[in-house]
């Protein structure tokens, strides 16, 4: 069976990219352009696997990992963020995200990094 991914990150071109390479090395993905639509499509028994973006509009990736967890403790989400800061990386290592990745990424890099969670 395989993992399907879903990516959260309100920039369109980084979301189709990344879906490409994943899809393109076995993975099954789905696009969320916001944390709204995230939680939308989100279900556990869905998705192995969160990556969401730090910041968006409306609710900010912490946040939206913060609504699914309190239901779904055990889901697996990466945060990768372009602003990377002292503050929001403890927040998000002290509710348990599993990644914290910093934009710019090497998509090998990503890639073992997943392959070591699903």
């Amino acid at each position: 069976m395989t993992s399907k991914i879903l990516i959260v990150d309100d920039d369109q071109m980084l979301r189709d990219v990344l879906q490409e390479f994943l899809e393109g090395i076995g993975y099954e993905c789905d696009q969320a352009q916001d944390a709204e639509e995230a939680l939308k499509v989100f279900s556990p028994d869905k998705y192995k696997l969160l990556i969401v973006d730090r910041v968006m509009p409306s609710m900010d990736g912490i946040e939206l990992m913060q609504t699914i967890k309190q239901e779904h403790p055990e889901q697996k989400i990466i945060i990768m963020t372009g602003y990377p800061s002292a503050d929001s990386a403890y927040a998000a290592l002290f509710d348990d995200v599993v990644e914290y990745i910093i934009k710019p990424f090497r998509f090998n890099e990503i890639a073992t990094l997943i392959k070591s969670l699903v």
